[in-house]
């Protein structure tokens, strides 16, 4: 399955390696082009510095890109940012795609609209 992971942070890197361990074909997006530079150059995140990222992984900057052809969008950015993501890739959406949602929420006051958000894009995406 071609998948592209939104977020390129601790839990964006460790899901995108799980998941191209297992097989699948992964873009990694960030909207910090430095964020993707120093993966590329060192293979590593800064904050998991024992964890080498597989070669193979697809690193890109440029949302459009990064989402085509995929058939899966794993939201991993910060909650802070979801609704902000949504709005950049619900335009670009085929059909049948598969949007998961696994950020974790930064306080107490964002999880429901961390659930919320992935239903709230997908709804005005379904409804447009």
């Amino acid at each position: 399955m071609k998948i592209t992971v939104l977020g390129a942070g601790t839990w964006g890197v460790a899901l995108a390696s799980l998941l191209f361990k297992n097989g699948h074909e992964v873009t990694l997006w960030s909207a910090i082009p430095a964020e993707l530079s120093e993966l590329r150059e060192t293979g590593r995140h800064k904050n998991l510095p024992e964890a080498k990222i597989p070669e193979g992984i697809s690193y890109d900057e440029n949302i459009a890109r990064a989402i085509e052809g995929s058939e899966m969008l794993l939201f991993v950015v910060a909650s802070a940012y979801i609704r902000k993501t949504a709005a950049l890739v619900a335009p670009l959406l085929c059909d049948g795609v598969m949007l998961v949602n696994a950020s974790h929420p930064q306080n107490a006051e964002l999880p429901m609209l961390v659930m919320v958000s992935g239903s709230e894009i997908c709804a005005r995406y379904l409804h447009s």
